[in-house]
């Protein structure tokens, strides 16, 4: 959690940052989007990592008898699969866009409406991160119990 708090934040700062910059390059604006679409990649990456972590702890306790998780699990991988291809697809548009544009004023539009959206997910994104680690830590408490007793 802290670390998309970071990410939010340093995308954010960035963004301030290239407000006042008054050059009217493409490569300002590519610039200007790279942190965005980094931002996306990494939580991307972050939530494909948290879904690896959550089935691989399901399998353990899969091998331990423990079913009841077996359910949720899916649901979680479906969820985190939709939203890893919505952030790379938003990872991609947003590098599209810059690479399209030729006017720096209108890249800062664009990539404002990107940072808005990129928000939304980030909003979204934190929450399946939480469910999921919230549910990693169940687990383990159940496969705890289920050794120890």
């Amino acid at each position: 959690m802290k670390r998309v708090t970071i990410i939010f934040s340093a995308v954010l700062f960035t963004f301030m940052l290239c407000l006042t910059q008054t050059a009217m390059a493409n490569d300002k604006c590519l610039d200007y989007a790279t942190p965005l679409a980094t931002s996306a990649k990494l939580l991307a990456k972050s939530i494909a990592a948290t879904t690896e972590a959550l089935v691989a702890v399901n399998e353990r306790a899969n091998a331990n008898e423990i079913t009841s998780f077996n359910d949720f699990v899916a649901s979680a991988q479906e969820r985190s699969e939709q939203m890893v291809r919505d952030l790379n697809e938003k990872q991609q548009r947003i590098m599209e866009r810059a690479e399209s544009s030729k006017d720096y004023t209108l890249c800062k539009e664009d990539m404002q409406d990107e940072l808005d959206e990129l928000k939304e997910l980030s909003a979204q994104a934190k929450d399946l991160l939480v469910e999921l680690k919230d549910s990693i830590k169940d687990m383990l408490s159940e496969l705890k119990g289920a050794f120890f007793g």
